[in-house]
């Protein structure tokens, strides 16, 4: 059970929540050197991450079945 951010409407337990993005950043991430390790081979190896730029949620609702359904359609609701 929680409380829908939108409406502050207490939902039935076991309700799914539903969240909604209201707010992105675009982030670059820097280069990281031997950040991933796996086994190949019969050895371990490490990989480098490349880094890049990408989107941030900076903030996000959580909504209950009631406001999900009236959610912008841009904005859709994505099932936790």
């Amino acid at each position: 059970m929680f409380k829908c951010e939108k409406c502050g409407r207490q939902t039935r337990p076991l309700e799914k929540a539903h969240f909604v993005t209201v707010a992105t950043q675009v982030h670059t991430f820097p280069r990281r050197r031997d950040a991933n390790t796996f086994k190949r081979g019969g050895g371990v190896e490490h990989t480098d991450d490349r880094g890049g730029t990408g989107e941030q949620i900076v903030k996000e609702l959580r909504l209950g079945s009631c406001c999900a359904l009236g959610a912008p359609a841009a904005q859709k609701p994505k099932s936790s």
